[in-house]
């Protein structure tokens, strides 16, 4: 018996201490916030990105004639000055010696538009040689990015079927706007020649690059409160709530940075559970 009314002795204790605390929470602002420190802030920039390859040669046909014999099928490695395709003349009353076409450059043979037998013309497409070890990247740079997009800065592309990114550099940038698109044409490369072979001629991708490295404050947008124009944030000091106005950077990603205001360690207040005034107690 004594047991049973120490237990009872005690939830009502536990009880009371419980009501006592939700009462006393009700009567107080709450408040939620965050310290800030400075950190590491940077511009980001992305451009969709097109993977060619450096070699992409199509061989023509010297001749008119027929297709004879095809020495190579689509894949084959070949090399240069190596005779891939010969070329027959038409014309019965003549023994021409057929025209042997040979690989102008080293590479992977990527397309054959012709089998043996068919009629060409001088000049017509015969097959392409593409090399997969020497890519490049192809992006366009809008007119506003060009001071901060340069030669030798170092980027990341990022591939639907990679499960990771890839270093790439830019080689070069074109001085000359395109009129249409407001762009400047861009060449970047593969920093690291391991992820070569990972990398997909003809795909699309996107390239993205950090600039204007510095160390600041940054916050969440929805933190920043307006007095008319002058843009104000609200943080806790010795548990009041405090209004400093402060001067915002750029926005990104829900976050803006903050350019002046803040000494850092302040608790900057992102949220609240209703109006509360300058000074009152939280």
């Amino acid at each position: 018996k004594g047991n049973i009314m120490r237990k009872i002795t005690l939830l009502t204790t536990i009880m009371t201490s419980l009501i006592s605390l939700n009462i006393n929470a009700k009567n107080k602002n709450i408040v939620y916030a965050d310290k800030v420190e400075k950190i590491e802030l940077f511009d980001k920039f992305s451009y969709p990105a097109r993977v060619v390859s450096k070699i992409n040669s199509t061989l023509l046909s010297e001749s008119q004639g027929i297709i004879g014999k095809l020495n190579i099928k689509l894949g084959s490695v070949v090399k240069k000055g190596q005779v891939l395709v010969s070329v027959r003349h038409t014309d019965p009353a003549y023994n021409f010696r057929e025209v042997q076409l040979k690989a102008p450059v080293s590479g992977i043979i990527s397309n054959i538009v012709v089998t043996e037998g068919t009629l060409v013309a001088k000049r017509n497409k015969v097959l392409t040689i593409t090399d997969p070890n020497r890519l490049r990247i192809l992006v366009e740079i809008p007119a506003s990015d060009l001071k901060y997009i340069k030669t030798n800065i170092t980027g990341s592309l990022r591939m639907n079927y990679l499960d990771k990114e890839v270093d790439v550099v830019v080689s070069g940038v074109s001085p000359v706007l395109d009129p249409g698109t407001g762009t400047a044409s861009a060449i970047l490369h593969i920093k690291n020649t391991v992820d070569i072979a990972h990398v997909k001629i003809g795909t699309i991708g996107k390239a993205e690059f950090k600039s204007n490295q510095r160390f600041g404050f940054s916050v969440a947008e929805h933190s920043v409160v307006y007095e008319g124009r002058t843009p104000h944030l609200r943080i806790v000091e010795e548990n009041k709530l405090k209004r400093i106005p402060v001067t915002l950077g750029k926005k990104r990603s829900g976050n803006v940075e903050i350019l002046s205001g803040l000494k850092g360690g302040e608790s900057v207040i992102k949220r609240v559970n209703g109006y509360i005034a300058d000074g009152a107690e939280v």
